[in-house]
């Protein structure tokens, strides 16, 4: 990610931006951030997610979101666009900004190394403020291993490592909640053992 301007902007200037530049950009407390482009790994990866989500869901009042679609972090003063969001029943928007939800169940971020150490840190404890969210998932983009963090009781979260040959339990999706494997979110990556180019 590249930073867009060296002063900081109002949340309406970073919308008219956006419009203008017909980009993506995230915004964090007026410093705007320009999105780049992530690996084929990590492009088949969050395809992968997207389609595991959408299929254990199903006909559900849930609904999977690809990154075009930007989340409002309120209390974090910060419009980011997540490689995917899980919402359950209607899209809330906050006054400010109709092509922004404020109500994600769940969040993906698929780890790049560019981004990785902001992801797992600031970008996390901003998501982890948003009444609401049940869990936020980190998916790994070159090695296989996924993070789950959990809401638990109060503001309290807990965070389970998975690996290979392991299901990734998701409580709060639908009436029943649903698993992800995580050699499943991998197909088509060269990561996993027995992956040859092209599968």
């Amino acid at each position: 990610m590249t930073a867009v301007a060296a002063a900081r902007l109002s949340y309406a200037d970073y919308l008219q931006l956006e419009a203008e530049s017909g980009g993506k950009h995230e915004f964090w407390s007026g410093e705007v951030w320009a999105m780049g482009g992530g690996s084929l790994d990590h492009a088949l990866i969050a395809t992968a997610a997207a389609a595991l989500l959408r299929a254990a869901i199903g006909p559900r009042t849930c609904r999977v979101l690809n990154s075009d679609w930007k989340l409002w972090l309120a209390a974090a003063d910060m419009a980011v666009y997540p490689d995917l969001s899980v919402i359950c029943g209607p899209v809330e928007r906050p006054p400010h900004d109709p092509h922004a939800a404020t109500n994600p169940r769940l969040v993906v971020e698929v780890l790049s190394p560019s981004t990785r150490a902001f992801d797992l840190s600031a970008k996390r404890l901003a998501y982890q403020r948003v009444d609401g969210l049940a869990h936020i998932l980190f998916v790994e983009s070159e090695r296989v291993g996924v993070e789950l963090w959990t809401r638990a009781e109060g503001r309290a979260w807990r965070v389970q490592a998975f690996g290979a040959g392991e299901r990734v339990a998701l409580q709060g999706l639908g009436a029943e909640g649903i698993e992800l494997e995580v050699d499943a979110l991998y197909l088509g990556t060269e990561l996993l053992e027995g992956q040859g180019a092209g599968s």
